[in-house]
């Protein structure tokens, strides 16, 4: 009986340090600095959108897309570029022959009058390309413009909204000038609608349909009267 408790009494013993021992254990690691804990990564970044093309003369690309082409990655991607310093980098990247002649003098090292921004460097390819008549010229061109009896109303009205946008036109004129520029047959077909009181694409989408259901037809046409 004796040699029973003195058995228990060490298992209990035993069973008492196993405890303390874990106890200590639980709170050194908790103590210890975290140096292994994996850190919260950083926020994603932005999907990449595709580079604009290379600006060379104005033209091919036009300078007024490539503009809204690079003004949109500048953006949209903001943040993949470190600072001004790299968007001014990626600017002169997208750039070469005749357009990168125009901005290669400031940024040579050294310069006393360098770009302190991307948009300095935009501005200045703006006064080069961009036409100071724009406006009045484009106006012009609107004035002249009319649906040819060959073109779709779909081709027409394409650069029609073009030219609109850059002509600075009042938008309550614009149905009536629309009208006034259809093909004659069109102007027939669409007279009613012209007159009711619907919005411009409403009876953009109307002449659109119309001129379909008339090509169609005059196709038809051309079929059954042609020689067997």
């Amino acid at each position: 009986a004796e040699e029973y408790q003195a058995q228990t009494a060490q298992i209990d013993k035993l069973i008492t340090e196993r405890d303390q021992f874990s106890h200590e254990l639980l709170q050194a690691l908790c103590q210890q600095p975290q140096e292994n804990t994996p850190q919260p990564s950083s926020a994603a970044k932005s999907t990449k959108i595709p580079d604009p093309p290379i600006l060379t003369d104005g033209k091919n690309p036009t300078f007024e897309g490539w503009l809204i082409k690079i003004r949109n990655k500048l953006k949209v991607n903001a943040d993949h570029f470190a600072d001004e310093e790299a968007k001014v980098a990626y600017i002169q990247l997208c750039t070469d022959e005749e357009a990168s002649e125009h901005i290669q003098p400031q940024l040579e090292e050294g310069v006393a009058d360098p770009y302190t921004s991307h948009s300095e460097v935009l501005s200045h390819l703006q006064s080069i390309y961009e036409d100071p008549n724009q406006v009045f010229n484009t106006k012009n061109k609107f004035k002249k413009l009319f649906m040819k009896p060959s073109q779709t109303f779909h081709k027409f009205y394409t650069w029609f909204l073009h030219l609109f946008s850059r002509a600075q036109i009042a938008l309550s004129d614009l149905k009536y000038k629309l009208n006034n520029k259809l093909s004659f047959d069109l102007q027939r077909q669409v007279i009613a609608q012209f007159h009711a009181e619907i919005p411009l694409k409403a009876f953009a989408d109307h002449c659109g349909v119309v001129d379909q259901s008339l090509r169609a037809i005059n196709k038809k046409q051309s079929r059954a009267c042609a020689p067997a």
